[in-house]
C-alpha cells in the first residue's frame, strides 16, 4: 500500500558484494566445464532482496505517467524492517544506438540516478514494525508522472524502483535491492518523432535429424527416410507452426533453412526414427504434410533462402573453411523447392566484420543480416547489401534484476527500435521462436513502419566503425576437425566405390548440417556427426582380403589365388598390391582393377616371378583407385623349389653348346692349315 514515508531515504549504495560477483563467476566456469563445483546457497549472506517487474507501460510521451508494478522478495538471510519500494531514475536521456550501448555497459549496482519520494512513487511492504522474514514476497505498484521524474527530453530512459529498509528496526535504512528497465519518452503530440522503418524477418530452422533419406525408384519408396529423433513432430505444430503463421503476416519475409524443408519433405513421405538399436514409426508425418502445405501459400517474393544447414558462418569465417560453404552450395541441389530463392546469411550473434564479409562474399548473398551502431538500415559491402537488424530478442535489460524476463526483453527491443530512429536508420527484426513473435506480430510503436525487406536500399557504405564487433557462435575449431576427418572418410568412400560424385553428394548432405547454428555446443555438433556418417565412415573396415600363409613354387611362373571381399551395401572397385622382401629373387604384380557387387566376394589369380630358389616374405594391401590402403594388409610367404634346377639345366646345356661350337671351330682352322700348305 502507499502511504507517509518512514524516514528520508538514504544514498544508495552496491548491493551485490564481491562474493556474489565472485560466485556468478564461479557457476559460469562451472557451467563450461560441465561440473558445479560450488554450491548456491538458497539465500545471499546477509540482508538483501530482489525486484521483478510485472507490469510497465511500453513507451510514455512527455506528458505521460509511469506506473510500474512487480514483486519484491527478501532474498537474504535475516529479517528486514521497515521496507519500502521507491521509485528511481536515471534523468539522462539516451539518444543514439552508441550511448545506448554505453549505458547497459555500466555497473547496474552504481549510485546513479535518484530516488522519487512523492505520495504515490513509493509503497511500503508488511505491518510497520513487523519483520519481513527471509522468503517472504510482496507485489508493489508505484506510479509518478514524466514531470516528476525530471525527464524533459525525448530518448530512452532508465527507469525502476529501490527496495529500502532496516535489519534492526531503526532509521538506519539501506539499499538493499534494485530494479531497472528501458523505457522509451517520446515527445508530446503527433508527431512522436523520427519515423523509420521496419521490416520483419520469420527464421525457419531447427536442429538437423536427418541421417539417411528415402530411396525411391519413380513413385515406389524403397526405403524410407531415417531420423535420429523426433523434435520436428513437435515443432512443427509449436514454435515452427507459430513462425510459419507469422510468415504469413502482410510485408513480413521468411528465411528458411533448405535442410529443414528437405526434412519436413522426407517425414511427410514417412519416416522412421532410430535411437541405438531401436527404429519406431515417426509420429510426425502429417504433421509435415500440413506445414508442407501452409509453407507453400508464403508468396515467393518474400521468400529466402538460408545456407544449406543453417551454418555458423562466423566458425567458417575464423578459420577461412572454403569446405564449409562448397559442402552448403552442394547439397542445395537436392531441395530444389527452394533453391531457387535469393540467399539470406547472418552470423550466429549477429554480428559482422570485415573478415566474416568477405567469406560470406564467396556465396553472393541477397543480403546480410548484421548488428550496426550507427548508420542507415542498408549499406554496401563486399558481400552485397548488408541490412541493420534490431537486437535479438534474448538481448537482455539492464538489470541487476532478472533482465531476461518477457517484460525486459521486450522493453530492450523498443529502446533499441527507438535509439535507432533516434539515429535515422531503420531495421530489421528476426523472429525464430514463439517469444520472438510475440514480442514482433503485436502493434508498432509510433516511431516505426512496416516495410518489406526487399524494398530496402543501400545509401550508406560499410565500415568496421558500423559493426558491432566479431561474430561468434556456439561451435569451435573442434566441430571444424570433426568435419574435416569425416571428409576425408567420405572421399575414400568414394574412392573405394568408384562413385565420387555420389560421394561428394553424400559428403554434402551429412556434413553440412554438423556445423549448423542451430546446435547448442561441439558435443551436439559431434554427435550428430557420427550418426550421419556412420555407414561410410567404417567403409574401409567392411572389405576383407584372404590369401594362403604359404604358396609354394613349383615353376618360375606359378600362380596362386587372392580372393576381395565387400560387405558394404554398395559395389566396389579396388586391386590389390604386393611388395616382397627381396624384389631381387622374386616379384608380385598388382593386379587389374576388382569390381566386387554389395555383399560379394570375388577371387583372382596371381602370377609371381622368381629367379632364386628359397623363401621370400610378401605383404598383400587392397588399394583403390587412387592407391588408399583398405583393410589391413595380409602378410604370407612364397617359396620357390625348382627356380635352382631349372637355372642348372640352362648351364649344363649353355655349357655343351659352347664346348661343341668350340671343337667345331678348332676343326675348321686346322682345315683351313693343310689347305694353305
Amino acid at each position: 500500500m502507499t502511504g507517509r514515508l518512514h524516514a528520508r531515504p538514504w544514498a544508495q549504495r552496491p548491493s551485490v558484494t564481491a562474493w556474489v560477483r565472485l560466485r556468478r563467476l564461479l557457476v559460469a566456469v562451472a557451467l563450461i566445464a560441465g561440473v558445479i563445483a560450488v554450491p548456491i546457497p538458497a539465500h545471499a549472506a546477509g540482508p538483501a532482496a530482489s525486484v521483478t517487474f510485472t507490469d510497465a507501460p511500453s513507451y510514455v510521451a512527455l506528458d505521460g505517467r509511469v506506473t510500474l508494478s512487480g514483486t519484491v522478495r527478501n532474498t537474504g538471510t535475516v529479517p528486514l524492517f521497515t521496507v519500502q519500494v521507491l521509485t528511481w531514475r536515471d534523468p539522462s536521456p539516451i539518444t543514439s544506438r552508441t550511448a545506448l550501448t554505453a549505458a547497459l555497459a555500466r555497473d547496474p549496482n552504481a549510485a546513479t540516478g535518484t530516488r522519487i519520494v512523492d505520495e504515490g512513487a513509493f509503497v511500503n511492504i508488511g505491518s510497520p514494525g513487523a519483520p519481513w522474514q527471509p522468503g517472504e514476497t510482496a507485489s508493489f505498484t508505484v506510479s509518478a508522472t514524466v514531470t516528476q521524474l525530471g525527464l524533459t527530453t525525448a530518448g530512452v530512459y532508465l527507469v525502476g524502483v529501490h527496495v529500502r529498509a532496516s535489519t534492526d528496526g531503526s532509521a538506519s535504512y539501506q539499499t538493499y535491492g534494485r530494479g531497472r528497465t528501458l523505457l522509451p519518452v517520446t515527445r508530446t503530440g503527433a508527431p512522436v518523432g523520427p519515423v523509420a522503418p521496419v521490416a520483419t524477418v520469420v527464421w525457419l530452422s531447427s536442429k538437423p535429424s536427418l541421417l539417411r533419406p528415402s530411396v525411391t525408384s519413380g513413385a515406389t519408396v524403397l526405403a524410407q527416410a531415417t531420423f535420429r529423433d523426433d523434435h520436428l513432430a513437435g515443432e512443427l505444430t509449436g514454435r515452427l507452426g507459430a513462425l510459419l503463421e507469422a510468415a504469413a503476416a502482410e510485408s513480413a519475409a521468411y528465411a528458411i533453412d533448405p535442410a529443414l524443408y528437405r526434412e519436413v519433405a522426407e517425414m511427410a513421405a514417412g519416416y522412421e526414427v532410430r535411437q541405438g538399436p531401436t527404429t519406431t514409426t515417426g509420429a510426425g508425418r502429417a504433421a509435415a504434410q500440413a506445414w508442407l502445405a501452409r509453407f507453400a501459400t508464403l508468396p515467393p517474393e518474400r521468400g529466402y533462402r538460408l545456407p544449406y544447414g543453417n551454418p555458423d558462418l562466423a566458425l567458417g569465417a575464423a578459420t577461412n573453411d572454403a569446405g564449409m560453404l562448397d559442402r552448403a552450395t552442394a547439397a542445395l541441389v537436392d531441395v530444389p523447392a527452394v533453391a531457387g530463392l535469393p540467399l539470406l546469411v547472418r552470423s550466429p550473434d549477429g554480428a559482422a566484420d570485415g573478415r566474416f564479409l568477405g567469406y560470406v562474399a564467396r556465396l553472393k548473398p541477397a543480403v546480410v543480416l548484421a548488428h550496426t551502431r550507427s548508420g542507415p538500415v542498408g549499406l554496401s559491402s563486399v558481400a552485397g547489401t548488408v541490412v541493420a537488424t534490431e537486437s535479438v530478442t534474448a538481448n537482455a535489460g539492464p538489470g541487476p534484476d532478472d533482465p531476461t524476463t518477457a517484460l525486459q526483453v521486450r522493453q530492450r527491443q523498443l529502446a533499441d527500435s527507438y535509439v535507432a530512429a533516434l539515429d535515422g536508420a531503420g531495421s530489421v527484426r528476426v523472429m525464430s521462436d514463439a517469444a520472438d513473435v510475440a514480442a514482433t506480430t503485436g502493434p508498432l510503436p509510433p516511431w516505426q513502419s512496416r516495410t518489406p525487406l526487399a524494398s530496402i536500399v543501400p545509401t550508406g557504405q560499410w565500415s568496421e566503425g558500423v559493426g558491432t564487433g566479431t561474430p561468434a557462435g556456439r561451435l569451435s575449431t573442434a566441430t571444424v576437425t570433426v568435419v574435416t576427418t569425416l571428409a576425408t572418410s567420405l572421399a575414400r568412400y568414394g574412392d573405394l566405390t568408384a562413385a565420387p560424385v555420389d560421394a561428394a553428394r553424400v559428403a554434402a548432405r551429412a556434413l553440412a548440417p554438423v556445423v549448423s547454428q542451430d546446435w547448442a555446443d561441439d558435443a551436439e555438433a559431434a554427435a550428430y556427426a557420427l550418426d550421419a556418417t556412420s555407414p561410410y565412415a567404417g567403409a574401409f573396415d567392411a572389405v576383407r582380403l584372404r590369401v594362403a600363409k604359404k604358396v609354394t613354387m613349383t615353376s618360375h611362373t606359378n600362380q596362386f589365388p587372392v580372393t576381395v571381399s565387400n560387405s558394404l551395401s554398395a559395389p566396389i572397385v579396388v586391386s590389390v598390391r604386393f611388395t616382397t622382401s627381396n624384389a631381387g629373387r622374386l616379384s608380385v604384380p598388382d593386379t587389374l582393377p576388382i569390381s566386387v557387387a554389395a555383399g560379394e566376394s570375388v577371387t583372382v589369380n596371381v602370377s609371381p616371378q622368381a629367379t632364386l630358389n628359397g623363401e621370400v616374405d610378401v605383404v598383400a594391401q587392397i588399394v583403390t583407385q587412387a592407391g588408399a590402403a583398405v583393410g589391413e594388409p595380409e602378410k604370407f610367404i612364397i617359396e620357390a623349389t625348382e627356380v635352382g634346377r631349372v637355372a642348372w639345366v640352362i648351364v649344363i646345356l649353355s655349357g655343351l653348346v659352347l664346348a661343341v661350337a668350340t671343337v667345331l671351330r678348332i676343326r675348321q682352322v686346322a682345315r683351313d692349315g693343310r689347305g694353305r700348305s
